[in-house]
């Protein structure tokens, strides 16, 4: 930079915007060399024995239902889509997520046709298992999905229309939502 001109940066660097996420690259970088140190075959096996938990475990529970296209598929990935018998989809990951603290996601997936194929309702929860999941993981979600089917949320859920929010929530705020609330400064303005 000059004081009488600007020079630019030739693409594509002229066209990112703000700093380099450096620290996200190394980390990137240190994770892949981890998982690069690993023995040949341990992130299948490991997936693979989460993959066969988690299967064996929904099918012991009475009105969950797998979503697959073939019953035996030989080479599978660690994600299962299921539905719960008389809950809707976003329900379920709505009280997994808040009454237990499972990620999940639910909706379509990007292949709607298919979703109406195999549910009637054309909407299931998918959850998805990987290297960094672990088996304690597997049961708590058994655990959550079998307390749904034998006695429903323990929480009151809004309907539909607004996403199955808990009414009232009774999480407490965050720390920091709470002090900002309270300050009379706004943390966005500086005022």
């Amino acid at each position: 930079m000059r004081l009488a001109g600007t020079d630019w940066a030739g693409s594509p660097a002229r066209h990112e915007a703000g700093t380099p996420n450096v620290v996200g690259a190394v980390t990137l970088a240190a994770a892949c060399w981890q998982v690069a140190s690993l023995p040949a075959g341990a992130v299948a096996a490991h997936e693979g024995a989460l993959l066969r938990r988690l299967s064996g475990g929904l099918e012991g529970i009475g009105g969950v239902r797998p979503l697959r296209l073939w019953p035996d598929e030989a080479d599978r990935i660690g994600v299962v889509s299921f539905t719960v018998d008389g809950w809707p989809a976003a329900l379920v990951a709505q009280y997994l997520s808040a009454e237990h603290g499972i990620g999940v996601r639910d909706g379509r997936f990007c292949a709607h046709p298919l979703l109406a194929r195999l549910n009637p309702a054309g909407t299931a929860v998918r959850a998805s298992l990987g290297l960094g999941s672990r088996a304690d993981d597997v049961d708590r979600l058994i655990t959550a999905l079998t307390a749904l089917a034998d006695h429903g949320p323990a929480w009151t859920y809004a309907g539909a229309e607004q996403d199955y929010v808990p009414l009232p929530d009774p999480r407490a705020p965050p720390g920091w939502l709470t002090a900002a609330a309270d300050s009379p400064v706004s943390p966005c303005s500086g005022k």
